[in-house]
């Protein structure tokens, strides 16, 4: 009796808590399941330890297809393990089709595997009615999660095609936020960012959303610099302190342009932060309004922006935490010649 009740309660422990997992990671829009969630950072943790032993963003290119295929793997094998423990309550749950003998721990691990995906091949039989209306949720369940798991791939994938478009957009517009300037400042004006800056905020919008639908999204990293959305974000944010902040009042872009794409990233700092990063100890340097003025750039005093800049602490330490804890330094957010702030990675 001991075990039966047993098995029946950790397998049907098993089976609720896998099945949570998966709905409201594949599902779901609020962020990995609390299974997954775990799982995946612990994997990533691990990647990042071998790539601070040899820095090399290569390495860290491969994590997100290794964690995605793991996380499928992951899931599989709770369901396998769930499922034999609740079949193990009895010897005689599951018996031999022909001899009518009972079956060992492995007969009924072949069994489960095998009707998880089809329609098992006719070796063993559940042992009764209500055995055998377990074996028709086995395959339920093992099918359901296959298929829910492809197409999670599948949109995954989907979703990292769009992660390294916006990068690679922000890096085609100049990449950091001095040479975005220095590409869009006419003499008179910055009004050829008005098109590239609303069209980016619907991109940031749809890449938060993205991140709490596809968890493991961001454990995806770009091997390079240009369609890497980790680094071109924050910079894009702080393109938009200096137009918002840095410039003289006369030359700044309208609010409704810059305004909503400053809020939308905010709100991405946000969600990250909430859901995986730990916000740096302090923000990164304010920019440097002296390499704006050298570019013939009307700007506010220093004091004036040092103040519009402080505004903005919670939201950059949000981001310099995010660059660090996906692999690089924040000089490579503001351009080789910015330098970092004194922090160490989360």
């Amino acid at each position: 009796m001991l075990r039966f009740s047993l098995c029946i309660a950790i397998g049907a422990l098993i089976l609720i808590a896998t099945l949570i997992d998966v709905i409201w990671t594949t599902l779901g829009t609020h962020g990995g399941g609390p299974l997954s969630k775990h799982f995946t950072a612990g994997i990533f943790a691990f990647a990042r330890a071998l790539n601070r032993r040899r820095p090399h963003h290569r390495l860290l290119s491969f994590a997100g297809t290794a964690i995605l295929a793991a996380l499928v793997a992951f899931w599989i094998v709770l369901l396998w393990v769930g499922w034999t423990t609740f079949f193990s309550a009895k010897p005689n749950a599951l018996v031999y089709a022909q001899s009518r003998a009972n079956t060992t721990i492995f007969d009924r691990l072949f069994f489960v595997a095998y009707t998880m995906t089809t329609m098992g091949n006719g070796d063993f039989q559940p042992n009764g009615p209500w055995w055998k209306i377990a074996a028709s949720f086995t395959a339920f369940t093992g099918l359901a999660a296959l298929s829910t798991a492809i197409t999670f791939l599948l949109s995954v994938l989907s979703a990292v095609v769009e992660k390294r478009a916006l990068g690679a957009y922000v890096s085609d517009l100049g990449g950091d936020p001095y040479e975005i300037i220095r590409r869009s400042w006419t003499g008179t004006q910055f009004d050829s960012l008005n098109d590239h800056l609303v069209q980016l905020t619907t991109a940031v919008h749809i890449y938060t959303e993205q991140h709490l639908a596809y968890p493991v999204l961001r454990y995806f990293h770009s091997e390079g610099e240009r369609t890497a959305a980790t680094l071109r974000v924050p910079a894009l944010y702080e393109l938009l302190l200096i137009l918002t902040g840095g410039v003289a009042p006369e030359k700044r872009l309208p609010p409704q342009v810059t305004n909503p794409l400053s809020w939308a990233i905010s709100a991405y700092a946000e969600v990250m932060n909430k859901e995986i990063v730990i916000a740096a100890d302090h923000p990164p340097d304010a920019p440097n309004l002296a390499r704006v003025r050298a570019m013939g750039v009307p700007t506010v005093d220093d004091e004036t922006f040092r103040r519009h800049v402080d505004e903005a602490r919670d939201t950059r330490a949000c981001l310099l935490g995010l660059v660090l804890k996906d692999g690089w330094q924040w000089e490579e957010a503001m351009g080789r010649s910015a330098v970092r702030a004194g922090s160490s990675a989360p």
